[in-house]
């Protein structure tokens, strides 16, 4: 979000610079949870890179 954008969120008013909080708050929110996410607390299983792969760019 830039700079113009934010300030027509304040100009249009307290109730829209709550919105916007709000919804960047829910965002930080997810994101903490995804980086908090580990193979004992997720759905998904570990992911297979090898040892020899630590970029995730060898090709067979």
């Amino acid at each position: 979000m830039k700079r113009e954008e934010i300030l027509k969120v304040y100009e249009a008013g307290p109730e829209a610079v709550v919105e916007l909080a709000e919804s960047l708050l829910e965002r930080i929110k997810q994101l903490e949870d995804q980086v908090n996410k580990n193979s004992r607390n997720s759905s998904k299983p570990p992911s297979k890179v090898r040892s020899d792969d630590r970029y995730g760019i060898f090709t067979p």
